[in-house]
């Protein structure tokens, strides 16, 4: 049995795009194998940031309310990840904003991904919606990134106040991967999704033959004399 269209946040889909061959479509296998809802490890940590960010609660109120994550190492990680974002956000003092998310379909229709900014920010005069990332591994590539990102501008151009640029902040390296012009990682972008969209479509085929008939098993050789 399929399950409906697979439907991605950006971070879960960046961790795909960056998952080697063996390991991606077992991952994809599953998404498409009907299941209960999944749970978001750093969804607790994207909630404090906007407080922090938008509505500008301290750091110290934060972290105590860390206390309240049952998890140790989600705790653990929300209360490190607070700490990088102060750290950053003093050095990086720009007017804060908020835009919507924007989800965008593939090519080929197989699945969906959503793009969710956590906070905006007014980087060089230009305003930039930005996605928080504080996952250890993988190891963010700058034009991996950049490509997933160039997914999301057309769809940013229907909404009513567009950022002018789109951003996955990285927590573990403190660096702000900004998508910038488009065109240079448009057809990467393309091509990433693309090719997910041709291995959905093997998976689903996999899904839905029906198993072999006890009958229809070839028969073992004999054994050797």
């Amino acid at each position: 049995m399929v399950a409906s269209m697979p439907s991605f946040g950006i971070s879960a889909f960046l961790r795909i795009v960056h998952m080697n061959p063996r390991p991606q479509r077992t991952e994809l296998r599953r998404r498409l194998t009907p299941r209960e809802g999944g749970y978001d490890f750093h969804n607790s940590l994207r909630r404090l940031a906007y407080r922090m960010m938008v509505e500008g609660e301290p750091l110290a109120s934060l972290l105590l309310a860390t206390a309240a994550i049952s998890q140790e190492p989600e705790r653990r990680s929300a209360h490190a990840g607070l700490q990088r974002l102060d750290s950053w956000r003093v050095a990086n003092p720009g007017t804060i904003s908020t835009f919507e998310a924007v989800t965008v379909r593939s090519p080929g229709q197989a699945f969906s991904v959503r793009f969710t900014p956590n906070f905006g920010l007014q980087v060089g005069g230009q305003p930039v919606a930005v996605h928080v990332w504080n996952t250890t591994s993988p190891r963010l590539e700058l034009r991996l990134v950049r490509a997933v990102l160039s997914l999301f501008e057309d769809a940013y151009r229907d909404t009513v106040s567009p950022p002018s640029d789109l951003a996955v902040l990285c927590l573990r390296t403190m660096r702000l991967i900004r998508l910038g012009d488009a065109v240079e990682v448009a057809s990467l972008g393309q091509l990433i999704a693309t090719n997910i969209d041709g291995i959905f479509r093997e998976i689903e085929s996999e899904l839905r033959e029906p198993p072999a008939a006890p009958g229809d098993r070839p028969l073992a050789p004999p054994p050797a004399e």
